[in-house]
């Protein structure tokens, strides 16, 4: 081992950088490493560097040999070290060029760019554009640049970042992983906004979902048949809307054309896009091949026991879980309208589950796994927006809730027919469905708002209960003791039905006194974060102030059977207030007297991470949270001390 007084001044200065580096936040490190003076001083190589097979590799060597070897010319690539050389180079027939090192082989796409030929490397770009991946104006600026020169290596890197930037090659990216494996939880999702923006398609986002749509439609009825037919296929979920936006749009595409999106469509395995299939199909009957199919995906959508539903619900679930969860916590979303936030979720997870489905990842370990991971930080991100669009939440968008929206996509499809043209047999499935949805219990996901109704223009509301109904309603609050026939009754109001304004003073009060009469905790807590939904979806501060209070004393008491639960009644509370400002401060108070309140174990410990959680989802919400931060770290400290 060499002494410190053996090493030369150079030597000592090296070996004080690299301690020092090392202990360097990794943000300041790297801005470091790419000073010259900084890489002299380390005896480190100066310049652009790549890694293949594990080694560096000087950028512009690497770029030298490619444009050789299109040219024909015999090629020598080595390491900056020359450990490691090339054995063999060739290029494909699909123009792609491949270094092969031991057993190793590299390939690189789009490489006829550096011919001195105009025709070879138009017909990269021709390969690129008809794949309708690039917009027609970034179409014209390539070939305009193909037809000038050869491509230099920055042209080359900047093309291909534009076109691996694509929602496409990002999932194809991300398929790979998942197939062979290497993909960990965080490659499933990205974080730029960029991606999600191509997505929706249209930039700037309009302020509300109807201007959304009509600037869509707009959009794709200006596309020619490439670009459209790409469009399209990205779009399947867009079923999770109302219109029938995808075969609006596809009335552009010539009939051939039409038939291929509608079967890619139904062969994927996200619901939505079977969805878009059979409103493409319904609007074409007249197509033999058109009706064939669509009266097989109306047997689909209808019979909630096809594999669609039993494999793709909790899959769908979790790929929505770790969608919202990380997408939340780098803020992906920050100055985005609400209704676009959520759609392009669902785009997400639904194209996230037909990658994992292809590659045979089973749906119940994938719930399991992702839900123990990910389920309540997606549940606290979620209950964020609750104070914009309080009837909703993404906890009810299950394989229920999933096939309620699609029937109503097929009614929807059905009553744009002409009355003597609508076919029997597809009212007569959905009818069906109807009822067994009904028989089964999951009745109330008919007339439950799906996950962009309350943007759409015509909303009005949830369904109002009858006179007769509310009445009786009120009459079980008031009066049963027993915990699952008050449960059925909070979750009517709380999930699918309105309550009449003049009738909302006697069940908030009826509600309360009911709260109080659940012999089991569970139950109870349960009950509280319905009644927690009602008051946030009524403005109801009062009420829910006065449950709160119920469960604060119930914390004091006890440590509550889920440990999670008092984060949640937090954001639901704080959701009665409409203004953002007095959102933020109702958050802040009531975190503040949970962590007050709270006895010592998993709860309090919980509600440490969840703080924690909301800050990085909400900016907002970090001052208001630091005296809640502030006990709970406090009260945590003297009870372990």
């Amino acid at each position: 081992m060499t002494r410190i007084e053996d090493l030369s001044p150079e030597e000592l200065k090296a070996e004080f950088f690299r301690s020092a580096i090392v202990k360097l936040p990794e943000e300041v490190a790297s801005v470091m490493l790419r000073d010259p003076t900084v890489l002299a001083i380390l005896g480190l190589p100066q310049g652009e560097f790549v890694q293949l097979w594990g080694e560096r590799f000087e950028r512009t060597a690497m770029f030298d040999a490619l444009r050789s070897l299109v040219r024909g010319e015999t090629i020598n690539l080595s390491s900056f070290d020359g450990a490691t050389t090339t054995d063999e180079a060739r290029l494909d027939e699909d123009g792609s060029a491949v270094l092969r090192s031991g057993t190793e082989g590299l390939r690189f796409q789009h490489v006829r760019l550096f011919s001195d030929i105009g025709a070879e490397r138009a017909s990269v770009i021709d390969e690129i554009a008809a794949t309708g991946e690039l917009s027609a104006d970034r179409e014209m600026a390539w070939r305009a640049a193909a037809e000038h020169a050869p491509f230099d290596d920055e042209l080359f890197i900047a093309l291909q970042g534009e076109a691996d930037a694509t929602p496409e090659a990002v999932y194809r990216e991300m398929a790979q992983g998942i197939s062979n494996g290497t993909a960990i939880f965080d490659d499933l999702v990205p974080i730029e906004s960029q991606h999600y923006a191509s997505l929706l398609g249209v930039w700037p986002l309009p302020d509300t979902l109807g201007a959304y749509k009509a600037a869509w439609v707009d959009m794709a009825q200006g596309l020619d048949q490439a670009r459209l037919c790409r469009l399209l296929r990205l779009s399947g979920p867009f079923a999770a809307m109302q219109s029938g936006l995808v075969a609006t749009a596809s009335d552009s595409l010539d009939p051939p054309e039409r038939l291929e999106i509608m079967q890619f469509l139904a062969s994927r395995a996200d619901p939505f896009s079977v969805g878009a299939a059979f409103e493409v199909a319904s609007r074409n009957i007249d197509n033999a091949a058109m009706r064939e199919l669509a009266n097989d995906l109306i047997g689909r959508i209808c019979n909630h026991q096809h594999p669609m539903y039993e494999t793709a619900g909790p899959a769908l679930e979790a790929a929505l879980a770790i969608t919202i969860s990380l997408t939340a916590r780098n803020r992906t979303f920050d100055g985005w309208p609400l209704y676009a936030k959520r759609l392009a979720l669902i785009l997400h997870a639904s194209h996230l589950l037909r990658m994992l489905r292809a590659a045979g990842v089973d749906p119940a370990n994938l719930a399991e796994e992702i839900g123990k991971r990910f389920g309540s930080q997606a549940r606290l991100a979620g209950l964020c927006d609750t104070r914009e669009a309080p009837v909703f939440q993404f906890h009810y968008f299950g394989a229920g809730l999933v096939q309620a929206m699609l029937i109503d996509r097929v009614t929807e499809a059905i009553s744009r027919l002409q009355a003597a043209s609508r076919p029997e047999e597809w009212i007569g499935e959905r009818d069906k469905a109807v009822s067994g949805a009904v028989e089964a219990g999951r009745g109330l996901f008919l007339v439950a708002a799906g996950a962009l109704d309350e943007f759409e223009d015509g909303w009005t509301g949830l369904t109002e209960l009858e006179p007769k109904f509310a009445d009786e309603n009120l009459e079980r609050l008031r009066n049963e003791n027993g915990s699952s026939v008050l449960l059925n009754e909070l979750v009517k109001i709380a999930v699918a039905f309105e309550v009449s304004p003049d009738k909302r003073s006697d069940v908030g009060a009826a509600i309360l006194a009911a709260l109080t009469r659940f012999a089991e905790p569970a139950d109870h807590l349960m009950a509280a974060e319905f009644g927690l939904q009602i008051a946030a979806r009524w403005r109801d501060g009062d009420m829910a102030d006065q449950i709160i209070g119920l469960l604060l004393a119930a914390v004091q008491k006890e440590e509550l059977p889920d440990s999670g639960a008092s984060a949640r009644y937090t954001m639901l509370a704080a959701a009665t207030a409409a203004d953002r400002a007095e959102w933020l401060d109702r958050v802040g108070q009531m975190a503040r007297n949970f962590a007050l309140s709270h006895q010592p174990g998993n709860g309090l410990q919980n509600l440490r991470r969840a703080i924690n959680l909301l800050c990085d989802f909400d900016s907002g919400l970090a001052p208001k949270l630091a005296s809640a931060k502030s006990c709970a770290m406090l009260a945590y400290d003297r009870f372990d001390g």
